[in-house]
This record gives structure tokens, C-alpha cells and sequence, in this order.
């Protein structure tokens, strides 16, 4: 448990601005994929019509998450190569190996809060959104 928190407090003491875009973003998906399941798990009815606007939502639901899932990530490697520049920049002379570490951290930041992001919407995706969405598609396979 140690390390947990040894991470905890890493993460937190070099927490970045776009780590805070990363986190931001991440929770907007999040709650815009919330309000869509409780909309598709609120109204069952509307998904027996294939031709009803609740199987189009379901299926930009589907993939906002997919473009989630792939795209943290993505954030996170930007901030990383990003810290990376912003480190190699800085170094001129004889540069402490401590500043060094200290200007690479919110890169590395980045790419877990990418991580973080990516699971969670993942995960979401797997547990909520998919049985709604399973529905979908067995009524488009029936009705060809």
C-alpha cells in the first residue's frame, strides 16, 4: 500500500495544466456518456422501432467512447513529448540531474492521467454501455 500512495503523492505534487485538460475532458465524456446510458436505460421501448432516435443515440454513445478510449491516451503522449521538449530545452551547461526529473515529471503525469481517462471510459463502455447497446444490434441483425 505504500507505493499506492507514494504514486498518490507523485501524481498529485506534479499535477500539470494538462493534466487538468486531460482529467476535464475525461469527466466531460464520462458524464456525456452517463446522461446517454440513463436516456437508453430510461426509455427500452423506444429501441424495439429500429428506425427510432434512441438506436442513433445509442450508437454515437458507442462511438464518442471508442474515440474516448483511443484518444486519452493520445493526450497523455502529447503532454509527455511535450515535458519532454520543455526538459531538453531547459538544459544548458551542467543542469542538475534533480531539475531534470523535476521539469520530466508532469510528462510522466500526463500520460497516467491519458491512462486513467482511457480506462475509465473503457470500462463504462464494457459495463454500461455495451448491454444497452447489445439490443441494438440483435434488432438490427433480426430486421436485416
Amino acid at each position: 500500500m505504500g507505493f499506492f500512495f507514494d504514486f498518490i503523492a507523485l501524481y498529485v505534487q506534479h499535477f500539470s495544466a494538462i493534466d487538468l485538460l486531460i482529467v476535464s475532458l475525461g469527466i466531460a465524456t464520462l458524464g456525456f456518456q452517463l446522461q446517454e446510458w440513463r436516456f437508453l436505460s430510461a426509455n427500452q421501448a423506444l429501441i424495439n422501432n429500429p428506425f427510432q432516435h434512441a438506436q442513433k443515440r445509442a450508437y454515437r454513445v458507442v462511438r464518442i467512447a471508442t474515440l474516448a478510449i483511443d484518444g486519452f491516451p493520445l493526450l497523455g503522449l502529447l503532454g509527455t513529448v511535450a515535458s519532454l521538449l520543455v526538459t531538453f530545452a531547459g538544459i544548458k551547461g551542467n543542469h542538475v540531474t534533480s531539475n531534470i526529473i523535476a521539469d520530466f515529471a508532469p510528462g510522466l503525469t500526463s500520460t497516467v492521467s491519458g491512462l486513467l481517462c482511457s480506462l475509465a471510459n473503457l470500462v463504462f463502455l464494457q459495463l454500461c454501455l455495451a448491454p444497452a447497446v447489445e439490443v441494438f444490434r440483435r434488432k438490427r441483425s433480426h430486421n436485416g
